[in-house]
């Protein structure tokens, strides 16, 4: 009885675990293949390689693409290539993506802490409001 147990749940969860990494590919979205558990960063989780020449890699070899899907672990990530798609993720569409999953403590880093690239939610719009006037297109000139 317990070993049939065993058996169900290792079948359940290899069941979701292969239905995660098939994120990608359900939607269609090219990308390399992701091995289970740690996705394409497996290299960077043992120490090998750091994680930006592995999506470096993925950038380069899928370079007819316009974007790449990527698991980060268990987690799918998009890694945008096209210009214009990152114009419309950074400008148009930017209240979507604002928030991120870097964190960095304001007590341990005050500046790395208060990076608007870092900040979530609220604050992050408070600093955006703080900041925006700085960059209009006549002070940008300027410069």
């Amino acid at each position: 009885m317990f070993l049939f147990l065993l058996l169900a749940i290792v079948a359940i969860l290899f069941y979701f675990v292969k239905r995660n990494f098939s994120y990608w590919k359900r939607l269609g979205v090219p990308g390399p293949k992701p091995l289970i558990l740690v996705g394409n960063i497996g290299n960077n989780l043992i120490g090998r390689t750091h994680a930006s020449e592995i999506f470096a890699e993925i950038y380069r070899k899928y370079e007819s693409f316009g974007f790449v899907g990527v698991y980060r672990a268990m987690t799918p990530c998009l890694l945008v290539r096209d210009p214009e798609l990152i114009k419309n993720v950074l400008v148009k569409d930017f209240k979507y993506f604002s928030d991120n999953d870097v964190f960095a403590d304001k007590e341990i880093d005050p500046l790395i802490g208060r990076n608007p690239f870092i900040l979530k939610g609220e604050e992050w719009k408070k600093t955006r409001m703080q900041l925006s006037p700085n960059f209009s297109s006549g002070k940008v000139r300027f410069i």
